[in-house]
């Protein structure tokens, strides 16, 4: 945009050629599709003086690149940028001066060129076709070619038979989503040589004068050429002489290219003031021909009569008498002039036996006409849609409703005949885009029709028969869905559904360590995916507790409790795998086991101790003599010295402990203090016969206590009960 306005503060780029202004410049915006985004804006202009643009000057090739006339340096400012070598670098006018520029955007662009080792040759000609196409900025470029007969390719350099003679256009289309143009396309002519003749255009000339014959020289320089006669032209082996004949001449000029050689013939009239005959023609009634001859240069014509004449003024016209008629083309100049004279036959013809109207589904064909009769030409008009005109039962695609007329021919003549074919409409059918998924994941097709709907194939897909099934496809799969109407006309369209390369990650399932052990967590790819670069994948670790990191493969917990961890995997394409581990903490028993004891036999010990802090289970051996054998804290009554072991039913960090209870024979005595001194040499000579481990001697007092000490023996004296 430009003008006299103050275009202000509109957004620039940062790599703008100009991001500043003084309000009267020129400014150029370029938006991303649907103007989701902002590519490039940028002002151009004088910094001094107002610059503008009075409408319809610019234009953009096909590259992007945008050719802008405005009207700059007005007030004969000399500061519009130009460029070294630019036609001028000043105004030069008292006010405003056009000034021009090119920009250049940059855009990848896809610019069509080819070469053919063969542009024209005998049949049948084998070409190879070279795709010089200029590639700017392209990722991913798509070769299609069009070899004019019918037939196509996807290579980039591919080579082509053309079997049939004929004059073929050669095309090649290249495209690729990801450049500013999508797609280009270039074509050129082949023309393939066989051994027949054509008619070119007549010449007329005055007695005496001279015109140009022939073709322009093909651009296969081994094409000869050869003029038959070859007397009165200028050079009888080129493709377009200079022809002086004396009289009326018919000349035949052979075009060879290796061993075949097309024949064109063409006639050049001399015009002396007499009469010349033109072949006598036939036609049927009611039909038309065309008469007179082919003539390019600067003569006068006039047809008479001018009865049933489309043009009586010129040298080739349509003539449509109802009876046998002779006509005369006057052919004149200032300088001279002739009559040329054409007598034409008109024959009455028989009834054709004819198909009934019809009516079609647009997109569909049908067969029309009869079946060929042996010696008869058929003629359809028009030629629309027809795959051959001249055929006796042609095919027919039309694209809206229209009637043919079989015409009469030359030698059978018959009542033109017609048939109207109505094309009825087809439903209007629109279906999602193309979508790229996960493997594994589901996409919602979508599709807005006509009655119903089929989609195809039938197999990962919710349903066939609605208009927005769920797909769920594990490989790469196009789908197509057909919509009819009131009709039963059908329609047909496809999306197609890439899927990614399977993606998965295994961690393990449960581990179990220690509390204040360390862990280190392993991820595993198991199937690839679709690595990114330069990192293949990205890694999400939670709960982010007690890791050292939690995005790598591999990191380290130091866990203060059992936790499960989840792991989140990203491939190029963000399709995602996951997998979990717990990660078990084993429990550690609150206390361990008192220190080896002894009881006398008979007695009760309470043994272990209470754990309410761990969900452990515990079991005594051997469980003689325990009251409860699962319980970590019980009652111990052994009849003999044992060694009970407390085993954890989880033995990674809690070991089994054990306590060894030692089992006594005891015997009590209740004695006075008062006899103690009596009995203390008789007790010494007792404690030292009974040394065994086993017995234990208890003596009672009443009023003191007193402890002896024999071998291996304890007495202990306690106050009397």
């Amino acid at each position: 945009m430009s003008g006299q306005l103050q275009y202000m503060d509109l957004p620039v780029t940062t790599n703008a050629y100009k991001d500043t202004t003084d309000g009267q410049d020129y400014y150029m915006m370029v938006l991303d599709k649907d103007a989701s985004a902002l590519i490039y804006a940028s002002y151009i202009g004088s910094p001094f003086r107002g610059d503008h643009v009075d409408g319809g000057t610019s234009r953009f090739d096909k590259r992007g690149i945008m050719h802008q006339a405005v009207c700059a340096g007005c007030g004969a400012d000399d500061n519009f940028p130009t460029t070294p070598g630019a036609w001028s670098n000043t105004n030069n006018s008292t006010n405003c001066n056009t000034g021009t520029f090119q920009f250049d955007f940059e855009f990848p662009t896809l610019n069509t060129e080819f070469s053919m080792d063969h542009t024209s040759g005998c049949y049948p000609l084998d070409v190879n076709f070279a795709s010089q196409t200029s590639i700017s900025d392209s990722i991913s470029v798509d070769f299609f070619w069009d070899f004019g007969d019918g037939s196509s390719d996807t290579l980039a350099n591919p080579t082509h038979q053309y079997s049939e003679p004929g004059q073929y256009e050669a095309s090649l289309i290249i495209s690729d989503p990801n450049t500013c143009n999508i797609r280009d396309t270039l074509t050129k002519t082949i023309r393939v040589i066989t051994d027949s003749a054509r008619q070119i255009s007549d010449i007329s000339i005055c007695q005496g004068g001279s015109a140009q014959i022939g073709v322009l020289p093909d651009i296969d320089s081994s094409a000869t050429y050869q003029w038959i006669p070859g007397s009165e032209l200028s050079d009888e082996e080129i493709a377009n002489p200079i022809a002086f004949p004396d009289s009326t001449m018919a000349y035949r000029l052979l075009i060879s290219s290796g061993s075949c050689t097309d024949t064109l013939h063409q006639k050049v009239f001399v015009l002396n003031g007499e009469s010349d005959s033109l072949p006598t023609q036939e036609i049927c009634i009611y039909d038309t021909i065309q008469i007179g001859i082919i003539n390019t240069n600067n003569f006068n014509f006039h047809w008479e009569p001018d009865y049933m004449i489309s043009d009586t003024g010129m040298a080739l016209t349509i003539a449509y008498p109802d009876t046998t008629t002779n006509y005369r083309l006057i052919v004149q100049n200032q300088f001279c002039g002739d009559t040329l004279k054409q007598k034409i036959k008109v024959k009455y013809p028989v009834v054709w036996g004819f198909d009934q109207d019809t009516s079609i589904c647009r997109g569909q064909n049908i067969q029309i006409g009869m079946p060929d009769t042996f010696g008869v030409d058929y003629e359809w008009a028009p030629s629309l849609y027809l795959n051959n005109n001249s055929f006796s039962r042609p095919i027919s695609i039309p694209d809206s409703s229209i009637s043919y007329t079989l015409l009469s021919n030359q030698e059978a003549c018959r009542l033109a005949d017609s048939i109207s074919i109505t094309v009825l409409d087809v439903p209007s059918l629109s279906i999602s885009s193309d979508e790229n998924i996960c493997y594994g994941d589901s996409v919602q097709l979508n599709a807005i029709g006509d009655l119903g709907y089929i989609w195809l194939p039938d197999t990962n897909i919710s349903e066939t028969n609605i208009s927005s099934p769920t797909a769920y496809p594990i490989t790469t799969t196009f789908y197509s869905v057909s919509t009819w109407n009131i009709y039963n006309c059908y329609v047909k369209d496809s999306i197609k559904i890439s899927v990614a390369p399977p993606l998965s990650v295994e961690i393990g399932e449960q581990d179990s360590i220690c509390f204040g052990d360390s862990y280190q967590l392993n991820a595993s790819i198991t199937e690839p995916g679709s690595p990114g670069s330069p990192a293949p994948y990205a890694y999400s670790w939670s709960p982010v507790t007690y890791l050292n990191y939690t995005n790598l493969s591999n990191p380290v917990s130091t866990p203060g409790e059992s936790i499960k961890y989840y792991l989140d995997v990203t491939d190029g394409q963000l399709c995602e795998a996951t997998d979990s581990i717990f990660i078990y903490i084993s429990p550690v028993a609150p206390d361990s086991l008192a220190k080896d004891t002894s009881i006398c036999i008979n007695d009760s010990i309470l043994i272990g101790f209470t754990d309410t802090l761990t969900a452990l289970n515990y079991q005594w051996h051997p469980n003689t003599g325990i009251i409860n054998d699962s319980a970590s804290l019980t009652w111990a009554s052994p009849q003999t010295s044992t060694n009970y072991i407390l085993t954890p039913d989880d033995t990674l960090c809690q070991k089994p402990d054990s306590i060894f209870i030692e089992v006594f024979v005891c015997f009590f005595f209740f004695l006075s203090y008062i006899i103690y001194p009596i009995l203390k040499d008789f007790l010494d000579l007792f404690f030292a016969l009974f040394t065994a481990k086993s017995l234990l001697f208890f003596f009672f007092f009443e009023e003191s206590t007193a402890n002896l000490s024999g071998s291996n023996v304890t007495v202990e004296f306690l106050f009397g009960l």
